[in-house]
């Protein structure tokens, strides 16, 4: 705990003033702030006292000396500060630092210093004039803070290891439950009521297979790769729109490509693609029957290139949407039918984060949703 500064109590009865030097010197008390100055022609030097306190000093019994002062530095910062102010003569400059000092008793605390040179009217180096400043808490707390970050990410990278193991681990049986399924649904002695509970089972199958490979990931995002390339936005949406077609025509739905502008993007093909299968397979998935889905780009502004997805379907109901790019989240559907983890949207967020661009929506209740991410034109 800090010691606390003494004022008279004299000092504080009704009609007394406390000087304006006693505030100063009290004020510097409690930031813990010091002040000195230094004649290298004489090697004279002088400490304020909170100085002397901060080296753990009585300025009634010692003396400021600079080679007091240097033996107080700690051993593995002692060249680097003797170094700096020889410096302060050959440069003129007198560079801020931070160094350990030990106390006579042995205590270890962490100082902040700046320095100046003083001059006389031609110009002449007089003195160096500095401050001292013990910010051993404030270190302290930078430990602390590095510590917990470390902790967390360490904890991070446990969970991501556990899921990414346990979620291999279930494949092997998840592949076994499909295959066999699959295998039963096509014996021609199978009876009707025994091949619907078959199919139920695939299907079930099926589904948690999509969780894990969504869970799978959601958790390698935190070590994802991004590979740059430069790519031709028109031949890129035109390939993104083929490769849908004819999964949107067999949910009885239309796609349309809406005119795209006409550049070069330097970004990660793959990745940008995934975001936009994804945002693809969630309009067919909440359209309308008989709806559209239309995909297009265009500039937005001079510097922001924005990729979008729109369909015709229920649109965002207004108590889910500040839910919408959580994990395992889910807009409820009147049926329930439509499959889905949760995860999508949010890894796409994620995704468009590494691309470093941003993902955004815009809804109307049922009319449909457009969602979009955004990618800076000049991404490197």
């Amino acid at each position: 705990m800090q010691n606390q500064a003494k004022i008279p109590t004299e000092a504080l009865l009704p009609g007394k003033r406390v000087s304006k030097e006693r505030h100063f010197r009290h004020a510097l008390h409690m930031v813990q702030l010091g002040y000195w100055w230094w004649d290298p022609a004489t090697n004279d030097l002088e400490w304020s006292d909170e100085c002397f306190h901060m080296l753990g000093m009585d300025p009634s019994r010692d003396q400021a000396a600079m080679e007091t002062y240097v033996n107080t530095i700690h051993p593995d910062d002692r060249d680097r500060v003797q170094l700096n102010m020889e410096s302060v003569f050959q440069t003129g400059q007198a560079p801020d630092m931070q160094y350990r000092i030990v106390r006579p008793d042995s205590s270890m605390i962490h100082v902040y210093t700046r320095a100046e040179m003083v001059h006389d009217e031609t110009g002449r180096p007089l003195y160096l004039f500095g401050t001292l400043q013990d910010i051993t808490r404030q270190k302290q707390q930078e430990e602390d803070l590095e510590h917990a970050i470390q902790a967390a990410e360490r904890a991070s990278l446990a969970k991501s290891a556990f899921l990414s193991r346990m979620s291999h681990e279930f494949f092997t049986p998840l592949n076994a439950v499909v295959g066999f399924g699959h295998i039963l649904s096509e014996m021609p002695e199978l009876q009707p009521e025994t091949g619907q509970m078959v199919q139920e089972i695939t299907q079930a199958g099926s589904r948690l297979t999509a969780l894990v490979k969504d869970i799978l990931a959601y958790t390698h995002l935190e070590s994802a790769a991004i590979d740059p390339q430069e790519i031709d936005l028109a031949i890129f949406m035109q390939d993104i729109r083929d490769s849908h077609a004819r999964l949107v025509e067999h949910h009885g739905q239309k796609l349309d490509l809406a005119p795209v502008a006409d550049l070069i993007l330097n970004t990660d093909p793959s990745h940008l693609k995934g975001i936009l299968n994804q945002l693809i397979d969630n309009a067919i998935k909440y359209n309308q029957p008989n709806g559209r889905v239309a995909i297009g780009a265009e500039r937005e502004g001079k510097n922001k290139l924005r990729l979008w997805v729109q369909d015709s379907g229920c649109g965002i109901y207004p108590d889910f949407r500040t839910k919408i790019f959580k994990p395992f989240e889910r807009q409820p559907h009147h049926d329930n039918l439509i499959e889905g983890s949760g995860l999508g949207l949010s890894i796409c967020r994620r995704v468009s984060k590494l691309l470093k661009g941003e993902m955004g929506y815009s809804s109307r209740e049922n009319k449909g949703s457009r969602f979009w991410i955004e990618l800076p034109i000049n991404t490197q």
